[in-house]
């Protein structure tokens, strides 16, 4: 991960070049989408949503942007034992905050392997910037957020009741 997000742009890859303003307003953008999702949480979880959305926001517009694999996850990963062996589905991949790769890598899967995850990031030349860790834990926490606007727009009731059980365990 340490390479990927070091590699020079997204000149070189075909990717579209953003700039810390343009992942605001696409940030802005998924915030205004989550308004369905608002709608179908108690007044008290929606508060905590919106002050969730609104402290998050605010500190996006300083972010050095790196290029992502953005949306590595349990499924996504390839593993023989403990080694990781691979990591597929680029279909993602995007130029954004690095904070996103390591969403699920510093919050889903236990403090142990976050830390040992850190470390080998770092040794590796990979930079942890100053809020790493509380962005990644808002995308995160976001991570249900999809499933239940997925399900609402693909008709799928399923997947909202299951997202929306995501949205509320995760809620700060």
């Amino acid at each position: 991960m340490a390479a990927l997000h070091a590699f020079p742009g997204a000149a070189r890859t075909g990717l579209r070049e953003i700039t810390a303003a343009d992942w605001l307003v696409e940030q802005e953008a998924f915030t205004v989408r989550c308004e369905k999702v608002l709608r179908l949480l108690d007044e008290s979880e929606r508060r905590r949503a919106e002050g969730m959305f609104a402290r998050q926001l605010s500190r996006f517009p300083d972010l050095e942007l790196a290029l992502l694999h953005a949306d590595l996850g349990a499924e996504h990963i390839l593993c023989r034992g403990e080694t990781v062996t691979g990591v597929i589905d680029w279909s993602d991949a995007r130029i954004g905050d690095p904070a996103l790769d390591f969403a699920w890598l510093l919050h889903g899967v236990g403090e142990p392997f976050a830390q040992a995850l850190l470390s080998a990031y770092t040794e590796r030349g990979g930079q942890v910037a100053d809020g790493l860790r509380e962005r990644a834990l808002y995308f995160h926490r976001l991570g249900p957020w999809h499933e239940v606007l997925h399900g609402l727009e693909t008709n799928q009731p399923e997947l909202v009741s299951s997202g929306l059980a995501g949205v509320r365990k995760r809620l700060p």
